[in-house]
């Protein structure tokens, strides 16, 4: 399981400032011919670099020189982008941050364009973020791991495995070769998906006890579930030190069990759970003995979809009922409107979510609940659950909550296939960092529901807020359009 949320990833992006830094210093690192076959791509970047000639501080042009090098590998001009980190290479130890930024971009690209059924572009992208980790291999350890997992996703098979086999460190390596054999599997590869989890097993046991190791472990299981290799998944989920492992390992078995059709067996898995859970009002209790003390609601949100998927709805109900609404994360909203909607209880998924105290949860919420009621066919308790969810956003007073907000609103109007509203929604966003977050995300489900067209245009406007209201921030939006226009330029005519 990967963290999901990407939302900040081209927000957060390469001032590109250096453009007027490389200039002064040298030729443009731009190529003309390049430049001359990409004038969408090229000419936002110039201009760019113009907005902010006025900054001279060296500590600066360091930062954006290796911003812009970062987009040139982006681009796939892997050799500019050495030539540029040539000549920032002795203070290279001490500006590592936004070059680890402009492998975001690559990452985050790859990941439009693969859901947008464009894996060849999406190879392209993760082909130069890898000469972007090679010019520059002091920075994020995770970097091949990302890259590893979108050559995945773009269904390149070979170059993801090579890619996670290149990973430093034997966790790491481990956790993204049993990334890949997970995607392997999804995509019925099975002989190739146990051949890869094997090689990320023979790396050594699975015993960690940080939460790192511990996702690396469920995402163990989850490989060996999917091939239905049911004695090897409980054997990994057992290895856990921390004793909140093995149930969650156990749990996660037992719902796999259950939705391959196995319900016996995932009934059995549950009852064989060595932990206090089994009687919902043990759970608060056991759950404040765990390491760290206080609520955790993923046990919680395990057993819930184990007992759901073994048939046991009214079970299931009563365990979310046990969710602590002053812990809240993401993750429990989805559970709670999942749970409720797939016993049929959906007006008791719209009051759980009416009832969460913070105005920008209680909108997270409402909009996972429609979404489980659009994909059940509730579209009429969708369609009142929306005018509620308005209702809150429009009471949210702050602006960071506003921003974060804004793109599940933009979600649920989509979910209801309202692409006009949810378009407005975006635009809506109340600065500019907001608004790119939203759109980044309105163009992965533009894309996930084949509207090609639309999603390109999202992102081609990537940045183009009125809000932005400084020539540093106009830069980097300048760079972030410059290179969405570099990718789209790429995408076939629908």
């Amino acid at each position: 399981m990967r963290c999901a949320t990407r939302f900040a990833a081209l927000v957060v992006v390469l001032p590109l400032a250096l453009l007027v830094a490389v200039v002064a210093q040298a030729q443009s690192p731009l190529p003309s011919a390049w430049c001359g076959d990409h004038p969408a791509s090229c000419q936002p970047m110039q201009a760019a670099g113009g907005m902010i000639d006025q900054i001279v501080s060296q500590s600066t042009r360091q930062d954006l020189l290796i911003d812009f090098a970062g987009g040139l590998a982006v681009l796939g001009l892997a050799e500019e982008a050495r030539a540029v980190l040539a000549g920032v290479a002795p203070e290279m130890g001490r500006y590592t941050r936004q070059f680890d930024e402009a492998h975001w971009i690559a990452t985050t690209l790859a990941e439009a364009y693969s859901t947008a059924g464009q894996a060849a572009v999406a190879v392209a992208v993760l082909e130069a973020a890898l000469a972007a980790a090679e010019a520059n291999p002091s920075g994020d350890p995770f970097r091949l791991y990302d890259i590893a997992y979108e050559f995945a996703r773009a269904e390149a098979w070979d170059r993801a495995e090579a890619t996670a086999l290149a990973v430093a460190g034997d966790e790491r390596r481990q956790s993204a070769l049993i990334d890949v054999a997970i995607a392997m599997a999804d995509a019925g590869l099975d002989e190739d998906a146990s051949r890869v989890i094997d090689a990320a097993l023979a790396i050594g046991p699975m015993p960690g006890d940080g939460q790192r190791a511990g996702w690396a472990n469920l995402n163990a299981v989850a490989a060996l579930t999917a091939l239905e290799r049911w004695d090897d998944a409980l054997a990994v989920a057992d290895q856990r030190a921390n004793p909140m492992g093995p149930t969650l390992g156990r749990l996660a078995i037992a719902r796999a069990q259950g939705e391959a059709g196995q319900a016996q067996a995932a009934l059995a898995t549950i009852d064989a759970v060595d932990a206090p859970i089994h009687d919902p009002a043990e759970i608060p209790a056991f759950l404040a003995e765990q390491p760290g003390g206080g609520p955790n609601w993923y046990v919680v949100q395990a057993l819930a979809y184990a007992e759901a998927a073994a048939g046991l709805s009214a079970e299931a109900l009563a365990t979310v009922a046990q969710f602590d609404q002053t812990d809240w994360e993401e993750g429990t909203l989805e559970t709670v409107a999942e749970i409720h909607v797939a016993a049929g209880r959906g007006e008791d998924a719209v009051a759980a979510a009416r009832a969460n105290r913070d105005g920008r949860d209680r909108v997270i919420a409402l909009t996972h609940v429609i979404e489980r009621l659009a994909d059940a066919g509730e579209t009429a308790l969708a369609d009142e659950t929306l005018a509620t969810l308005l209702e809150a956003y429009g009471a949210l007073a702050d602006a960071v909550d506003r921003g974060i907000a804004s793109q599940y609103v933009a979600q649920a109007h989509a979910a209801l296939g309202q692409w006009d509203e949810a378009e407005a929604a975006v635009a809506a966003a109340p600065d500019w960092r907001s608004l790119a977050g939203a759109q980044r995300n309105l163009t992965i489900l533009q894309a996930e529901h084949g509207l090609l067209e639309a999603a390109a245009a999202t992102l081609t406007a990537m940045g183009e807020s009125p809000s932005i209201d400084n020539d540093r921030d106009r830069a980097r939006a300048g760079l972030v359009r410059g290179l969405i226009a570099a990718a789209v330029a790429a995408m076939p005519a629908e």
